[in-house]
């Protein structure tokens, strides 16, 4: 390889005030910066060298090369598709997977690093070329790969920006990669209040009183479901909670948390409800905070509406009970999908201490999901953002999950399976929803087919 220089990393920015929203108590700023469009660099030390890295018509040499691989450098929110560096074109050069440099301050160890690049198949029997906006973020990889033993890096030294220009080069994108916005934008957005952003966890909001995005309202998951089974509530109530929240039909409203389950919640039952315009911030709060953006304390009230609009529900295909679930699995072409951890799939554990029985659903695919009920590692890259699409597609594939199924994804109670439906939209697929009842359901309706141990392929 031809060593490389230093490089900085990219963290994007966002914020500032959201439309209809009043304070209830004086919003108290705890981090304030100046405003910029510039993106905002984070030292990563690297190894001292000169650039000179490939040429454009060199990295279009290699695409069909089976033993060189492409690795964007960007945020995953630049791979996906966001135009965020003066590029053309928007996405990622076609047949490249995503290692951002900002993950190299977010994995603990150069173990953690390589376990991340074994993930993505960035091994060391191919030339990985780097690429970035420039060659500061592709040097930064390049030079950490050297380090952890590879030794047949390169740098497109063009860069994207290069790549973008030229109309004739393949790019892919995201089909609605605009579902997970980036902090800037929504800081625009609240700026010119085109949009409305909510904090969504369960309960009061104790921790968004101690810290969240200015202007941003928060919701309560009970507005939507209920227990015992923690389904959604009744189309009544939801209109009820819709209108509370002060949510009509045609807003662009985005959502957030310390967690992105929560808000994939919300996000389905505004969907179901028939709200145009979802968003999630993708890497949620972190991600805010990582662009060293203010935040407030206290709360936000929240101004009532009268009408949402249309009859709720307006999309009742997103969501499925259990005689659908048990029509999808009589389906050939049906896939319920298990979103939960293997050692809940296999029966090892319940995964909580509300629901007793331990299993699966006779007949689900394992679709992957984290280590427990409360982690989702398999969806998600080390600064919280949605794992590498592609990747996810080729994972779901080889378990027999394709975009030409009909799939539902289920988990215990709905929070983990609305995060993977949300993904799956974000990637255009069709005839996909959330079955309700999940597990803590099924399990604990009598004669109900269940399963434990390994099946074919995990």
């Amino acid at each position: 390889m031809k060593k490389t220089l230093s490089i900085a990393l990219v963290l994007i920015l966002a914020l500032s005030v959201l439309a209809g929203c009043a304070p209830a108590e004086p919003v108290e700023v705890e981090t304030k910066v100046e405003p910029t469009n510039e993106v905002e660099e984070a030292v990563v030390e690297t190894n001292d060298a000169e650039v000179s890295g490939l040429t454009t018509e060199e990295v279009a040499s290699l695409l069909d090369d089976p033993t060189a691989l492409l690795v964007d450098t960007r945020s995953t929110y630049a791979f996906n598709g966001w135009k965020l560096g003066g590029e053309m074109r928007g996405g990622h050069i076609t047949g490249a997977t995503v290692f951002s440099a900002s993950w190299l301050n977010k994995l603990e160890n150069n173990e953690a690093i390589q376990a991340e690049l074994d993930r993505y198949g960035i091994s060391k029997d191919k030339m990985i070329v780097t690429y970035g906006n420039g060659t500061e973020s592709a040097t930064a990889v390049a030079d950490k790969l050297v380090e952890l033993g590879y030794d047949n890096v390169e740098v497109y030294a063009d860069g994207v920006e290069a790549w973008a220009a030229e109309g004739t080069l393949e790019m892919s994108s995201m089909p609605n990669y605009e579902y997970l916005v980036h902090p800037e934008w929504v800081k625009s957005g609240l700026a010119d209040n085109s949009i409305k952003v909510y904090e969504v966890s369960w309960g009061e909001g104790d921790n968004y009183k101690k810290s969240h995005i200015p202007g941003a309202a928060h919701i309560n998951t009970d507005d939507f479901e209920e227990g015992p089974l923690w389904n959604r509530r009744s189309d009544a109530d939801i209109e009820k909670a819709v209108l509370s929240n002060g949510i009509t039909k045609d807003m662009t409203v985005v959502l957030y948390g310390d967690d992105t389950t929560p808000p994939a919640r919300i996000a389905l039952m505004l969907k179901y409800a028939g709200v145009e315009d979802v968003r999630i911030l993708d890497g949620g709060f972190q991600a805010w905070k990582d662009a060293n953006l203010e935040v407030a304390k206290g709360g936000v009230d929240k101004t009532s509406v009268e009408a949402f609009g249309v009859a709720i529900p307006q999309h009742p295909e997103y969501i499925i009970d259990m005689p659908e679930a048990k029509d999808l699995l009589a389906d050939e072409n049906g896939r319920l999908v298990s979103i939960r951890s293997w050692v809940e799939y296999t029966g090892e554990t319940s995964g909580y201490d509300y629901i007793e029985a331990a299993g699966r659903i006779d007949g689900a695919v394992y679709g992957f999901a984290g280590s427990d009920p409360w982690h989702m590692e398999d969806y998600r890259t080390p600064d919280n953002t949605m794992v590498n699409y592609e990747f996810m597609a080729d994972r779901w594939a080889k378990q027999d999950i394709t975009m030409s199924n009909t799939n539902a994804f289920y988990c215990g109670t709905g929070w983990r399976a609305s995060e993977t439906w949300f993904y799956a939209l974000a990637m255009d697929w069709k005839n996909v929803s959330v079955y309700d009842g999940g597990w803590k359901e099924w399990s604990e309706t009598d004669g109900n087919p269940v399963a434990t141990g390994e099946p074919k392929s995990k």
